[in-house]
């Protein structure tokens, strides 16, 4: 069929994508000095002395860990899928697998620092629950003009719909909201943003965002995923950590969960007009940027703080 067809079509780019981020790591190693890319190592010496726990992650550590994550979690949604699992839970089974588990087994093998991969201290959970609201607030007009251009399929629409409201709220949140706010930070905020950060912040922040954006393959949210990515970013170099991008990401697909199943909502902001949601867009986008801006001295303030301690 058309969907079988497509499907495999998808996976067919997406292998060749995490190829292509193995080849780019490839090219990388051979011209940075790091514990993977030079010749002659004495692998027992390295493992005993050298993983001190006290630099963060190369980029070509961070393309070749995408990579591999990447490859992982396209296989692993192919054979549960082959084997009828769940989408329910087949989701926060391959993310917490391979977005959450290969980012933190590589920090232990490779003996980076915890803090410089984003996992210091939590700070901020209030602003981020507050940024996430916000952020909800610009995602609603973007994704509508994302589905004008780029229409999710029949399939797709109706298996998210059944995920969202045919199930318990919790379970739905935890699927949803919990597993991603947490699995995607770690691997995008934590592993990613740090490792590009030696090619300066803002190819770092862009970066780390447009893989954020390729890995949720829905064209209709890319503009979207790509700014969020960046904001989320943004956060970590306020903070000095992920948690409080965590918190944002929690609250944004939490607050699309709960309010999808109150039909009041859902068809008040289907009954929007385009100039009305390119308002709505604009007011959040508003509230955003002067809640960052509101923050700024105390961001400062406390990410000073939190660096000497």
């Amino acid at each position: 069929s058309e969907a079988t067809t497509l499907s495999w079509v998808g996976i067919g780019v997406s292998i060749g994508a995490g190829w292509l981020f193995l080849k780019m790591a490839g090219r990388r190693f051979a011209s940075e000095e790091t514990i993977l890319g030079v010749g002659g190592i004495q692998w027992g010496k390295w493992w005993r002395e050298e993983r001190v726990g006290a630099r963060g992650p190369t980029p070509s550590e961070g393309w070749a860990l995408f990579g591999i994550a990447f490859l992982l979690f396209i296989l692993g949604s192919v054979i549960l899928d082959s084997r009828d699992v769940e989408v329910l839970v087949a989701t926060p089974v391959i993310q917490l697998l391979f977005f959450l588990g290969v980012p933190l087994v590589a920090v232990w093998l490779l003996g980076l620092s915890p803090k410089k991969v984003g996992l210091g201290k939590p700070a901020y959970w209030s602003k981020g629950f507050l940024l996430g609201i916000t952020a909800w607030i610009v995602s609603y007009p973007l994704g509508v003009m994302g589905e004008r251009f780029f229409p999710s399929s029949p399939e797709v629409i109706e298996m998210m719909s059944g995920l969202v409201t045919e199930h318990s709220l919790w379970v739905t949140l935890f699927v949803l909201a919990v597993t991603p706010a947490l699995a995607e930070e770690v691997l995008f905020r934590g592993f990613l943003l740090s490792a590009f950060q030696s090619l300066g912040k803002r190819k770092a922040a862009f970066l780390s965002a447009l893989l954020f954006a390729f890995a949720h393959l829905h064209g209709a949210r890319f503009l979207f995923t790509l700014a969020l990515g960046i904001l989320l970013a943004y956060l970590v170099y306020k903070t000095g950590s992920i948690w409080a991008g965590c918190v944002l990401h929690f609250t944004l697909n939490g607050l699309s969960v709960v309010l999808s199943r109150v039909p009041l909502v859902l068809e008040t902001f289907d009954s929007l007009s385009t100039l009305e949601s390119v308002g709505l867009g604009m007011l959040g986008l508003a509230l955003t940027v002067l809640g960052l801006s509101g923050w700024g001295k105390d961001f400062k303030k406390k990410r000073k703080s939190a660096v000497e301690s």
